[in-house]
C-alpha cells in the first residue's frame, strides 16, 4: 500500500500518485467517491483526507474517517481489500471527472 508511487500518467505526461489524485479531486468528486464506496462496496467512509506534515515535507498520509468512528484511521492500517477498493474508486472518479 503505497500512496506516493505513480499509478497513472496524464495525457500531458504528468505522473500522479494516489496522494496527488486525492489532492486534485473537487468536493463534488469526493462526494461521489464516498457515495460509491458506501452504496456499491458497502464501505462506510465519511471522509478521506490527504495530509502532508508541514514540519517534515515529503511525509504524506491519507487519513480515513469511518462513519461512527471517533478517530481517523491512517491508510496503512486498512485491510488490503478496503484500500484497493478505495483506491480504485478514487482513480476512476479522477479519470471520468477529468475528461
Amino acid at each position: 500500500m503505497n500512496i506516493t508511487s505513480t499509478i497513472i500518467t496524464t495525457a500531458d505526461g504528468k505522473s500522479l500518485s494516489l496522494y496527488d489524485i486525492c489532492r486534485l479531486l473537487s468536493k463534488r468528486q469526493w462526494k461521489h467517491v464516498l457515495e460509491q464506496l458506501q452504496e456499491e462496496e458497502e464501505i462506510n467512509i465519511e471522509r478521506i483526507e490527504a495530509y502532508e506534515y508541514s514540519e517534515a515535507r515529503g511525509i504524506k498520509h491519507l487519513f480515513i474517517r469511518f462513519k461512527d468512528a471517533k478517530e481517523d484511521t491512517p491508510f496503512y492500517l486498512l485491510s488490503e481489500e478496503i484500500f484497493s477498493k478505495m483506491a480504485e474508486c478514487i482513480v476512476e472518479e479522477f479519470r471520468t471527472g477529468s475528461k
